[in-house]
Parts: structure tokens; sequence; C-alpha cells
């Protein structure tokens, strides 16, 4: 769904090429295995939309945003690996405090678990504000961790977000990490399963309300 006439590059001509860049009004569920580069790649788009004018917020609610956050955006801004011995250190703080006094990116600075009010004030609060692409990184910091809770909890998030960017925020793009459920590997050949929009932790309400998984 969406115009696609109102789509922004995501900076990746292949990733533009499967879901026609990023759009207003939707909601894209992100997931993979653990390690695979899913808070790096969510990071890395809030980045390419904040250089195209886009201002964009990041939800970091598993790591802390100085420490997880931040130095990768140095990173995609130097090219450089921030763990290169060769980085001057002075480059790397140059880069940060411009970074901070750029003003395209904002961040949601909590560890830990969220509510869903708090949630929902938060985005409403930094659109109000002019940001217009937000992460939200991962969904099991927004629900319970009680399993007899984690369905009805992950059924309440969608339906804010998906309120979010129909109602509430129609030129915002909401972006959703969402681990998948444990998958096994072939008995054979050790490799692991292909995972499948089937395969979203939670609730089959991830995949329903999500304009793009």
């Amino acid at each position: 769904t969406g115009a696609r006439n109102k789509s922004t590059s995501t900076g990746y001509g292949a990733l533009d090429e499967i879901c026609g860049g990023i759009r207003p009004g939707e909601l894209t569920v992100l997931t993979g295995p653990t390690g695979v580069g899913k808070s790096t790649t969510v990071i890395s788009l809030a980045f390419n939309l904040a250089k195209a004018g886009i201002r964009s917020m990041v939800g970091s609610f598993e790591l802390p945003v100085d420490s997880h956050v931040l130095p990768k955006i140095v990173s995609f801004a130097l090219k450089r690996n921030i763990h290169d011995p060769h980085l001057p250190v002075k480059d790397y703080r140059r880069c940060l405090d411009a970074l901070i006094r750029w003003g395209q990116m904002g961040f949601i600075n909590r560890v830990g678990s969220l509510s869903i009010p708090e949630l929902e004030y938060s985005l409403i609060s930094a659109y109000k504000q002019g940001f217009r692409f937000f992460v939200l990184d991962h969904l099991n910091y927004f629900i319970s961790p009680s399993v007899d809770a984690q369905v009805v909890e992950t059924d309440a998030t969608m339906i804010l977000l998906q309120k979010m960017v129909k109602e509430v925020m129609p030129e915002a793009h909401i972006v959703l990490v969402v681990h998948p459920k444990k998958l096994g590997s072939c008995p054979k050949t050790g490799i692991s399963h292909r995972i499948s929009i089937q395969d979203l932790k939670g609730s089959s309400r991830i995949s329903q309300d999500a304009d793009n998984v």
C-alpha cells in the first residue's frame, strides 16, 4: 500500500527494487536470526533517510544509544570501521559532535521495557517535532515477558502502530524489528531453515498489520 511516487530511496538500490523505497503511512517489520545485522540495517536506513532530508528517530531499547547506536552511525558517516586501531580518536569525536549538532537524527534512549502508552507518547511527541522515519528496536521491549500476556500485548502494539501511520502520523514510516521463532536446522546438512512470514515470534497480527515484511 501507499503511493510509490512519494517514496524515498533506502540508500540501497537492491532493496529499493524489492520494496520500492520508503513510503509515508506505512509500517514495515524487519526480522532475521540473531547476529545477522538487524539493528545495523535499521540504523543505516535511518541514517540514509536523514541524509535525504527526512528526520529520523531511532528507539534502541535493548542496548544504550551511546554505546550501540551512535558508534554505528559514526562508522557509516566516516565509511570506516570504528574499531580500526588506525582511526584517530579526534576524527571519531569530531564526527560524533557534528552528528549531534546536525539535528536530523533523534533517539529514544531508554534501555528496557516501554509501556504502550509511553510508546504512543514518544512517537507523537517526535512527530510533532518533525520526525518522519521511526526505528523501533525491538518488539519484545513493548510486551510483557509473560507468555500468557505476549499475544495480547503484541496485538495491542500492532494496533497502535497501525493507528499511528494510518491516522495520527500519516506522513511517518515506522520500522519495527521483530525476532523470529527459534528455528531448527536440517539434520542432514545442518543448515538452518529459511525464515518465512509464518515464523515471526508473537502473533499472526504482526504479518497481517504490517504493510511490508
